[in-house]
């Protein structure tokens, strides 16, 4: 089991001294766009309602979060995975569920960690991670990193690299714009959500050249990533906001006829890159603990 004990120490020496964490999610070190917190505040409460109401897109997000656990490998006993801009910690959840790894679940919106069941929760910034170096054997994130600005970017892919152990996995998803009609799609949709969301004029628009150098100047060497998500991300993930998705969303079986479809795709050379966006692991050198 995690030691809790262990990592509140560590929580507090580093940021607030004296602070008690336990049984609490505070604030810890706090940088970057303050509007954050507040816009995911705001939504949190209709966010984690539309998302327990819609069958089909907890189905499709469950395929994508197996995607991501599959990249962490093999893992030592009691491993340590941190979840970062984890929300209502359906990403960890699975990781507990699939391999029996301790969670801890980190997103900068207390209102959305009051939903979330993560073994352990703490309500910080990405790009100020309140924990020693080498602290994880894992860290993952689920599609967060884009709504980060440009300027933060390279705090949070540092900091992520500072605290998984050489040689452990950073394993991700992440919206990209690499294809035109996907991009058409993107605009389509992104222009329904700032509706929803608020201004986003300030979130990364990733492009796969563009992570990869921003993996590698963070320090990670060992570097791969897929397109992934094709039809059934676009009908199904942004069903929360874009409200006519829905009919498609309630529906299980429509989802796994989507993702059935999806692998098809993704089976044929010159319809993989046709993705709204890619699923990726980086590794920080080398560790026999972690392989």
């Amino acid at each position: 089991m995690l030691d809790f004990d262990c990592a509140i120490a560590t929580i507090e020496e580093e940021h607030h001294e004296g602070e008690n964490i336990r049984g609490a999610m505070k604030k810890s070190g706090h940088m970057g766009n303050a509007n954050g917190e507040l816009q995911f505040d705001r939504i949190a409460d209709e966010y984690v309602c539309f998302h327990r109401s819609l069958p089909g897109t907890r189905l499709y997000l469950e395929y994508l979060y197996r995607v991501i656990i599959q990249e962490l490998g093999s893992l030592p006993a009691n491993s340590r995975i941190l979840e970062i801009m984890s929300g209502q910690g359906d990403l960890g959840n699975e990781i507990m569920k699939l391999i029996g790894s301790d969670v801890v679940a980190l997103d900068i919106s207390q209102k959305i960690l009051s939903y979330n069941r993560c073994g352990f929760l703490v309500c910080g910034n990405a790009i100020d991670l309140p924990f020693k170096d080498s602290t994880f054997d894992g860290v993952v994130v689920g599609g967060g990193l884009h709504h980060l600005s440009v300027s933060s970017l390279p705090f949070a892919l540092s900091e992520i690299a500072r605290v998984v152990k050489d040689g452990c996995r950073f394993c991700f998803f992440e919206p990209t714009d690499d294809f035109l009609p996907i991009h058409l799609l993107r605009q389509f949709f992104y222009g329904r959500l700032d509706d929803y969301l608020g201004d986003r004029d300030e979130e990364i628009i990733f492009y796969q050249p563009m992570l990869l150098s921003s993996l590698k100047k963070a320090g990670f060497t060992e570097i791969s990533i897929r397109p992934f998500g094709s039809v059934g991300y676009g009908l199904l993930s942004q069903a929360d906001a874009i409200r006519f998705l829905q009919i498609f969303a309630k529906k299980r079986w429509f989802a796994r006829l989507l993702i059935r479809f999806e692998k098809f795709l993704s089976s044929v050379p010159f319809m993989r890159r046709m993705a709204f966006g890619v699923t990726g692991v980086a590794e920080r050198g080398i560790d026999d603990d972690c392989h």
